[in-house]
Parts: structure tokens; C-alpha cells; sequence
């Protein structure tokens, strides 16, 4: 730890005037009614986020492509890829958000005008977005590619009973 690191726990023990010793003006720290530390997200917390069915994000990205036609499915590797880079930028679940756009915008530009109707992210496409964007391109209709992607939409189904049936 470097020398001017403060350990997590010790933040748990700040008081309202902690704050104002450090140099926030009493007027402001007065508006905060409790003052709250959050433990950091690692990856499997966020791996945890994405895996939820109702996770807003991948929903949210499902439509987008949706609205040109395209069905997009993650694949759970992909996902791990994704919470893996958003641990690494330490800004909790927010960082969820830029990794997949980090991610996908090479997509989201490019395939609508094509006819492509099936994306797959894929470990690889977290890896190397503009590489597996011209190897879509080039090749849309590999039947290999259409059986990963087949499969996972049979995993994600599997998922969404599997989360259902713990609900009950």
C-alpha cells in the first residue's frame, strides 16, 4: 500500500465532523443526513449484475439492437469479460455500463445497415471488438457462429427459468 492510500476500514469510522476537518464547508455536510462507505463491487459482484435477468443494461442493449432487427446474445464468458473490465475501472456498477459500450459501439454503428440478424458477444468480441466486427462482416452466416449463438439463447432461457422457478 502506498503511503497515501487509506485503508477501506478505517472509512467505515468517519463522522460528520471528519468531513468538515478535512475541509468540506459544515453547510454541506449538515445536508447529509447519514454518511454511508460502500465496499468496493469486485467481478464476481458485477458477474452477479449481468447475470440477473431483469439487469437493465443488457435489457436496455437488447432493444437498441432490437430496433434494427437484431438479436444480440451474450455469451457467459462474455459477460465474465465484461464484469472483469468494468472491476478493473473501480467504479462499481456504473463501470458495467461503459465496459459493454466500450464494447459494443463498433456494433451498434455498424451492423444496422447491414442485413446481419444475429449478434453474439462473445469472449473474443470483449477482447477485440474491431476484429470480430470485420470477421462478422466478412462472414455472417458461419454455421459455427449460428450454433454458439443458438446456444446461447438456450442458456439465457435456461437462466430465466432457473431465476423464475427460485422466486417462487
Amino acid at each position: 500500500m502506498r503511503s497515501t492510500e487509506i485503508p477501506w476500514e478505517i472509512l467505515k469510522e468517519v463522522k460528520a465532523q471528519d468531513l468538515v476537518e478535512f475541509g468540506f464547508e459544515s453547510e454541506f455536510v449538515g445536508r447529509l443526513p447519514v454518511v454511508v462507505v460502500f465496499d468496493e463491487l469486485r467481478k464476481e459482484d458485477l458477474l452477479e449484475i449481468l447475470n440477473n435477468p431483469n439487469n437493465p443494461i443488457l435489457i436496455s442493449k437488447r432493444r437498441d439492437f432490437r430496433a434494427y432487427g437484431i438479436d444480440i446474445q451474450f455469451e457467459p464468458e462474455a459477460l465474465d469479460g465484461i464484469a472483469e473490465m468494468a472491476a478493473a475501472e473501480k467504479t462499481g456498477a456504473r463501470g458495467l455500463v461503459s465496459a459493454i459500450e466500450k464494447v459494443l459501439i463498433p456494433f451498434e454503428k455498424t451492423l444496422p445497415s447491414t442485413n446481419i440478424k444475429h449478434f453474439l458477444v462473445t469472449p473474443e468480441v470483449v477482447r477485440d471488438p474491431s476484429v470480430e466486427l470485420k470477421n462478422l462482416l466478412a462472414n455472417p452466416d458461419d454455421p459455427t457462429y449460428m450454433a454458439r449463438f443458438q446456444d446461447a439463447k438456450e442458456k439465457e432461457f435456461r437462466n430465466i427459468q432457473a431465476s423464475i422457478s427460485a422466486t417462487n
